[in-house]
Parts: structure tokens; sequence; C-alpha cells
């Protein structure tokens, strides 16, 4: 399944919580940056098992993602195309 990159996942359902200055616990993960319209894991490829095996099965792109950037699979298709550019030649 390829990842849309826009952190909902992260944000909502992050293994990695972490407590605000009130006690309350945040669920999104502290791992988690931005660039642009992209979500960055920073700890990616030490990322915790609960992240790597995150997983729709069935599903080619992430269905949460399409959702909340309200794509359809060929607009999926071309972000994921753009991010994986962007990962090779620009950063």
């Amino acid at each position: 399944m390829y990842c849309l990159r826009c952190g909902e996942c992260c944000r909502t359902m992050s293994p990695l919580e972490r407590e605000r200055a009130d006690g309350l616990a945040n669920d999104s993960c502290r791992a988690l940056s931005f660039r642009g319209d992209v979500s960055i894991c920073g700890i990616y490829f030490n990322r915790p098992k609960q992240c790597a095996d995150h997983e729709y099965a069935s599903y080619k792109f992430c269905p949460i993602g399409m959702q909340i950037l309200n794509v359809n699979r060929e607009e999926a298709a071309a972000r994921v195309q753009l991010i994986d550019f962007r990962e090779a030649y620009l950063e």
C-alpha cells in the first residue's frame, strides 16, 4: 500500500504518544513533521513495528489519505510519483 503522506495516521493513531504539559496524552506522533503538504516521519527507517506493519489489505493507496486529501486513484498515483521524485532528487 502506498502512503499518501497526509499525516493523518501519525496524528490520530500513533503508537508513540507524548504527554502535554497538563499531563494529558496527545495522540500526535512526536516524530511527525511537515514539508509543505507532505508529512515526513523523522524516524522512518527506525520506526516502531506498529508503524511499519500499518497496512490496509487489498488497498493500493491508503484510503484514509485519499479521504483526507479528497483525491481519486489517479490523483493518488500522481501524488505518490511526486513524493518519490522529491525524495529521490530534491532532498
